[in-house]
Protein backbone atom coordinates (compact mmCIF):
# COMPACT_ATOMS: atom_id res chain seq x y z
CA UNK A 1 0.00 0.00 0.00
CA UNK A 2 2.99 2.28 0.10
CA UNK A 3 4.21 4.53 -2.69
CA UNK A 4 0.81 5.66 -3.90
CA UNK A 5 -0.90 2.29 -4.10
CA UNK A 6 -4.70 2.42 -3.89
CA UNK A 7 -6.02 2.72 -0.37
CA UNK A 8 -2.70 3.73 1.11
CA UNK A 9 -0.79 6.89 1.70
CA UNK A 10 2.07 7.86 -0.54
CA UNK A 11 5.40 7.26 1.11
CA UNK A 12 8.35 9.15 -0.26
CA UNK A 13 11.79 7.67 -0.57
CA UNK A 14 13.67 7.65 2.70
CA UNK A 15 15.44 10.89 3.32
CA UNK A 16 19.11 10.85 4.05
CA UNK A 17 19.90 11.76 7.63
CA UNK A 18 22.61 14.41 7.54
CA UNK A 19 23.85 13.90 11.06
CA UNK A 20 26.69 11.64 12.06
CA UNK A 21 24.81 10.37 15.10
CA UNK A 22 21.55 8.52 15.50
CA UNK A 23 19.17 7.99 12.59
CA UNK A 24 15.95 9.23 14.20
CA UNK A 25 13.76 7.48 11.62
CA UNK A 26 15.32 4.12 12.36
CA UNK A 27 15.19 4.89 16.07
CA UNK A 28 11.43 5.53 15.83
CA UNK A 29 10.96 2.17 14.08
CA UNK A 30 13.05 0.44 16.74
CA UNK A 31 15.82 -0.66 14.37
CA UNK A 32 18.50 1.75 15.59
CA UNK A 33 18.96 1.67 19.35
CA UNK A 34 21.76 3.69 20.96
CA UNK A 35 23.51 2.16 23.92
CA UNK A 36 22.48 4.87 26.38
CA UNK A 37 19.28 6.50 25.11
CA UNK A 38 19.12 9.71 23.16
CA UNK A 39 19.77 13.38 23.70
CA UNK A 40 20.73 14.49 27.19
CA UNK A 41 20.49 10.97 28.64
CA UNK A 42 23.00 9.76 26.05
CA UNK A 43 25.43 12.53 27.00
CA UNK A 44 24.99 11.75 30.70
CA UNK A 45 25.59 8.04 30.10
CA UNK A 46 28.74 8.64 28.07
CA UNK A 47 29.98 11.19 30.62
CA UNK A 48 29.35 8.78 33.50
CA UNK A 49 31.18 6.01 31.65
CA UNK A 50 34.21 8.24 31.03
CA UNK A 51 34.09 9.45 34.64
CA UNK A 52 34.21 5.86 35.93
CA UNK A 53 37.06 5.09 33.53
CA UNK A 54 38.93 8.15 34.84
CA UNK A 55 38.41 7.03 38.43
CA UNK A 56 39.79 3.59 37.53
CA UNK A 57 42.88 5.18 35.95
CA UNK A 58 43.42 7.43 38.99
CA UNK A 59 42.94 4.50 41.37
CA UNK A 60 45.37 2.31 39.45
CA UNK A 61 47.93 5.11 39.31
CA UNK A 62 47.58 5.78 43.04
CA UNK A 63 47.95 2.07 43.80
CA UNK A 64 51.12 1.79 41.71
CA UNK A 65 52.54 4.95 43.32
CA UNK A 66 51.74 3.72 46.83
CA UNK A 67 53.15 0.23 46.28
CA UNK A 68 56.12 1.47 44.26
CA UNK A 69 55.31 -0.85 41.36
CA UNK A 70 55.28 -0.27 37.63
CA UNK A 71 52.45 -1.00 35.19
CA UNK A 72 52.83 -4.12 33.09
CA UNK A 73 54.54 -3.50 29.76
CA UNK A 74 52.03 -5.74 27.95
CA UNK A 75 49.07 -3.66 29.13
CA UNK A 76 50.82 -0.41 28.20
CA UNK A 77 51.65 -1.83 24.77
CA UNK A 78 48.10 -3.00 24.10
CA UNK A 79 46.63 0.34 25.16
CA UNK A 80 49.18 2.16 23.00
CA UNK A 81 48.37 0.08 19.92
CA UNK A 82 44.61 0.52 20.45
CA UNK A 83 45.07 4.28 20.80
CA UNK A 84 47.18 4.38 17.62
CA UNK A 85 44.57 2.40 15.66
CA UNK A 86 41.75 4.59 16.98
CA UNK A 87 43.57 7.79 16.06
CA UNK A 88 44.44 6.43 12.61
CA UNK A 89 40.78 5.52 12.05
CA UNK A 90 39.58 8.97 13.05
CA UNK A 91 42.24 10.60 10.87
CA UNK A 92 41.08 8.49 7.92
CA UNK A 93 37.45 9.53 8.50
CA UNK A 94 38.38 13.22 8.73
CA UNK A 95 40.80 13.16 5.78
CA UNK A 96 38.10 14.09 3.25
CA UNK A 97 37.42 17.31 5.18
CA UNK A 98 41.08 18.43 5.21
CA UNK A 99 40.52 21.47 2.99
CA UNK A 100 37.34 22.71 4.64
CA UNK A 101 36.18 24.27 7.83
CA UNK A 102 36.86 22.62 11.18
CA UNK A 103 33.09 22.58 11.81
CA UNK A 104 32.05 19.59 9.73
CA UNK A 105 28.60 19.96 8.14
CA UNK A 106 27.37 16.69 6.67
CA UNK A 107 24.79 18.51 4.50
CA UNK A 108 27.62 19.96 2.40
CA UNK A 109 28.36 16.59 0.82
Amino acid sequence: MANGAPGGSAVSAPQRNHSIGIDRGRLARGTDRPCCGTGASHVVCISATLFVLGLWVLGTTATHAYLGTLPHAEVMGIVGVLALLTNAGVAAMLYRFRGGDANVDMRAQ
